[in-house]
């Protein structure tokens, strides 16, 4: 084997051993960051949703309330207007007494 073929293939492993030491600080930094933005991102996801499944609970309470409300006016009317319509109009007569 000649010197030169020697010292370029120790060159050659030295910039290997470097380049995968960088590439191996380089897999640690990027999971570490990936795992950071997916986690940040995983909780803004679910802070959406939290926020928008409480919007639609709300809007569903609100839409069952003023639902209840319009069957209880409509009720209310429909029973005073029947009460109305059935009353006599006839107060009672105080019946009085003969003198004797």
């Amino acid at each position: 084997m000649a010197i030169t073929t020697a010292i370029s293939d120790l060159v050659d492993f030295i910039y290997q051993a470097i380049a995968s030491v960088f590439n191996g600080i380089y897999g640690i930094i990027h999971a570490i960051l990936s795992t950071i933005t997916g986690l940040f991102s995983g909780i803004l996801h679910v802070v959406g949703n939290t926020i928008s499944s409480l919007g639609s609970v709300v809007s569903s309470i609100t839409g069952f309330i003023a639902g209840n409300i319009v069957i209880l006016g409509v009720g209310a009317v429909l029973a005073f207007f029947f009460f109305r319509s059935t009353a006599t109009g006839q107060r009672a007569v105080q019946q009085t007494k003969a003198k004797q």
